[in-house]
């Protein structure tokens, strides 16, 4: 059985998680954009990835959140496509809600694009609440 593990990221990672984000989203980071979060007190990145890690292993998901005075807004939330519809954005949604509570924020953002047919797991699941707007909804949710 291959397990998985959410972690955070080091520098090391950057370009795999570059080549991930490029794959994943439309508008992707740069390593040098990547590099700031991971130095910022305010950023928050998680990346899902086998459990035992080798030169080869790939990056399966990843994950970042800002704290804004009391919310988490999620920045970014992808899993690699040979990986999707199996609940790892779940996972990783969860990991950084669990982060934004141990922060001490009362609630949580999420931009998805208007686009994205993929988003329904979010707001059913996890109560987030879609607001009105044309090009992206923003997902808003209560920290229990």
């Amino acid at each position: 059985m291959n397990f998985l593990e959410v972690t955070f990221p080091t520098e090391s990672q950057i370009p795999a998680i570059v080549a991930l984000d490029r794959h994943c989203l439309s508008e992707p980071w740069t390593a040098e954009g990547y590099a700031r979060e991971l130095d910022s007190s305010n950023s928050h990145i998680v990346i899902l990835q086998p459990a035992e890690v080798t030169a080869a292993s790939p990056l399966i998901g990843l994950a970042c959140l800002w704290a804004i005075v009391e919310e988490a807004h999620i920045t970014r939330l992808a899993i690699h496509p040979d990986h999707q519809r199996r609940g790892l954005g779940q996972v990783l949604l969860l990991s950084l809600l669990t982060i934004a509570q141990h922060c001490g924020l009362e609630w949580a953002t999420l931009e998805v694009k208007a686009s994205n047919q993929r988003r329904s797991p979010y707001t059913s699941a996890w109560a987030f609440n879609p607001s009105d707007a044309a090009a992206t909804t923003t997902l808003t949710g209560k920290m229990p």
